[in-house]
């Protein structure tokens, strides 16, 4: 099983982050297997959260329970694919909180370590939206605080889209039908949420 946050016991290299990954299922695909590898020869300690036991995670990756971040009856999936990339924007921004370390998506392959830092690190996309496939906020930034926020609402009404869409779902609100953010467009909690926010603090410029 996995063990809880303070039992795991990892060790990295001096200097670098430690660093949090997330896995939805019982068995890594090949490029998860090498990208984790990756990680650890890059000198970071890896941990690995999950809601049950993955089967085939490289040796030196810590295990620990998703549930000691984001409870599993607060995991969301999109309806009509069911993806869990809502559930793991609103993982990392509470992991985030909790001030664990760096967050990186489990198929991120690190061609050189990361060095600890106190302030944010975020990276484009393209040339409109910042991802969070690789992230880390300070605990106490504002910036997190708005995130958190927002990806708390399963029925958030998104504030970067158009006005005609806010009125539509602030409508459906009122009249009792909010609008569950698993039918709303793909990277409502992730490169939409982000970039809107991190624009709002005047942060762009860092990405």
């Amino acid at each position: 099983m996995p063990l809880n946050i303070d039992q795991a016991k990892v060790e990295g290299r001096p200097g670098l982050f430690q660093v949090n990954c997330f896995w939805q299922g019982s068995n890594l695909r090949p490029l998860e297997q090498v990208a984790l590898l990756s990680m650890l020869r890059q000198g970071h300690a890896v941990r690995l959260f999950a809601y049950g036991q993955v089967a085939n995670v490289p040796d030196g990756v810590e295990m620990a329970d998703a549930n000691e971040v984001l409870p599993w009856k607060e995991m969301i999936f999109y309806r009509h694919t069911g993806s869990a990339a809502l559930g793991s924007n609103r993982f990392r921004y509470r992991l985030m909180h909790m001030g664990l370390g760096l967050w990186l998506d489990a198929d991120m392959l690190l061609l050189k370590p990361i060095a600890k830092r106190d302030v944010c690190l975020f990276g484009r996309q393209d040339e409109s939206l910042i991802n969070g496939a690789a992230l880390f906020l300070p605990k106490d930034s504002p910036l997190l605080d708005d995130l958190i926020a927002f990806t708390s609402d399963d029925h958030a009404i998104p504030p970067f889209l158009p006005m005609k869409g806010r009125l539509r779902l602030t409508l459906r609100k009122w009249t009792g039908r909010p609008k569950h953010v698993a039918d709303m467009p793909w990277g409502v909690f992730g490169p939409m949420a982000l970039t809107h926010f991190i624009e709002k603090h005047g942060m762009t410029e860092d990405a």
